[in-house]
C-alpha cells in the first residue's frame, strides 16, 4: 500500500448467482485435484477457468477500475462464503488469463476491525514456510520463492519449496 487510505467500494452483485458459481468452482478445483492425483487423463474434464474469470470480472475488476493505478496491495476481508475461494487464483480474461496474484501483492485479514498481532512469534519457536512455484500443468508462479525468502527474512523459520515441499518433509519438521 502506498498510503494510509481506505476505500470502501460497494459491488452491485447478485448474491445467488455468486455463491452457486462459488460453489462450482471450488467443485471444479477438488475434481481437478482429484483427477491429478489419481486419474491417468492427459486432459482434465474439468476447468475452473471460467469461474475464476467471472469471479474476477464480479469481485476485483470493479474495485481496481475505482482505485489509483498506483496500489500494488489488495487487502481482501472475505465475508462467508468468500472465505472458501483462493482469490489469488483468479484470473483476468482480459490481461492474458494472467492470475490476481501475479497482479497485486495480497493481504488477507478476518475483519476490518484491526488487532494487535501479540504473541505472533513466540519466543523458542519456528516458522516452516513452505510453497509451491512450478507444478505439472499448472502455470508458474515465479515470486513465489521470492515471497518466501521475505517472510524468512520477517519471522525466520526454515523453507520448503517445490519438490521439497512433500509430506514425507512436513513431516519431518
Amino acid at each position: 500500500m502506498k498510503s494510509n487510505t481506505i476505500r470502501f467500494v460497494k459491488l452491485s452483485v447478485d448474491t445467488h448467482k455468486l455463491e452457486q458459481s462459488i460453489i462450482a468452482y471450488s467443485e471444479e478445483i477438488q475434481n481437478q485435484l482429484i483427477f491429478k492425483r489419481f486419474g491417468k487423463v492427459e486432459k482434465l474434464p474439468f476447468d475452473p477457468e471460467p469461474y475464476s474469470s467471472d469471479l474476477y470480472d464480479w469481485l476485483i475488476r470493479p474495485v481496481i477500475n475505482v482505485l489509483s493505478d498506483e496500489i500494488d496491495t489488495l487487502v481482501i476481508i472475505p465475508d462467508s462464503i468468500l472465505r472458501t475461494i483462493p482469490f489469488a487464483a483468479f484470473t483476468d480474461r482480459e490481461d492474458n488469463y494472467s492470475y490476481l496474484i501475479e497482479q497485486y501483492a495480497l493481504a488477507y485479514l478476518p475483519s476490518i476491525e484491526l488487532t494487535e498481532a501479540k504473541g505472533a512469534c513466540l519466543p523458542g519457536t519456528q516458522s516452516l514456510l513452505a510453497g509451491i512455484s512450478e507444478k505439472d500443468d499448472f502455470r508458474s508462479l515465479p515470486n513465489v520463492p521470492n515471497e518466501l525468502k521475505t517472510i524468512k527474512q520477517t519471522i525466520g523459520g526454515k523453507i520448503l519449496l517445490n519438490k521439497f515441499f512433500t509430506i514425507k518433509q512436513l513431516k519431518k519438521q
